[in-house]
């Protein structure tokens, strides 16, 4: 669906249907990875979409990217 301040919205998911959940801050984490477990254990035909808000921390950066001084 088309609107006029994002006429080609990206698809995030190929579902017409979706469980969605709201994360604001770590200490939810737990429990959303348990519904993400739940709904997969029971072959749910949707798919989980987690929309988060600001306050949540960014994830860490793998070691493999991150930044690293030459040695000397």
């Amino acid at each position: 669906m088309a609107s006029q301040t994002n006429p080609e919205p990206a698809r995030l998911v190929d579902s017409k249907k979706v469980w969605t959940t709201l994360i604001t801050n770590l200490s939810y984490l737990p429990g959303l990875l348990t519904l993400d477990s739940s709904l997969k254990a029971q072959k749910s035909a949707y798919p989980l979409l987690a929309l988060y808000t600001p306050s949540l921390p960014p994830p860490p950066t793998p070691p493999s990217t991150r930044a690293t001084s030459p040695k000397s």
